[in-house]
């Protein structure tokens, strides 16, 4: 019988990490490798990986098994999460210079999202939602309006 850790010692090099990772890659039949699956078969958990190497995705990446990755792709905009650190009035002034820089009174999340260094969901998580992150900061939202106007659609009437 052969004896073997169960977890890898904590001094163990990124090359003794990355090898572990494609061990149980080869033990993992499904397509996409993910971290419950991983963390059930593996020597070192994936928390940690995600720690030493930025990010699950990242890992995949230094171990030629991005292919096998299915979560959201982790931008640059995630990792820094600048917004955690931003009082109500930061955020709040944030909308209104997007707002301002995009010439607009009302703003939608696309636009936000387009022209911030953070998502919308930071202002829906802060103020309960969207449309009250735009009313603290003194905006119209575009929910329930129409993006064509009358123009638009007579217009439309005498193409079709």
């Amino acid at each position: 019988m052969k004896f073997e850790l169960n977890k890898l010692p904590h001094g163990a090099s990124d090359e003794e990490l990355l090898n572990e990772v494609k061990r149980v890659a080869e033990l993992i039949p499904d397509t996409i490798i993910s971290r419950k699956k991983f963390d059930e078969l593996s020597k070192i958990s994936s928390v940690w990986l995600r720690r030493k190497f930025g990010s699950w995705e990242d890992t995949l990446k230094l171990c030629g098994l991005e292919h096998r990755y299915s979560g959201k792709p982790v931008s640059e905009k995630m990792k820094k999460q600048v917004a955690q650190k931003l009082s109500d009035t930061e955020l709040i002034e944030e909308l209104q210079r997007v707002a301002k820089r995009i010439g607009k009174k009302e703003l939608s999340e696309q636009e936000f999202n387009e022209n911030s260094e953070f998502a919308t969901n930071v202002i829906k998580r802060r103020f309960g939602n969207w449309t009250e992150g735009l009313k603290l900061a003194g905006l119209e939202t575009t929910i329930g309006k129409s993006r064509y106007t009358e123009f638009d659609c007579f217009e439309n009437l005498l193409t079709v």
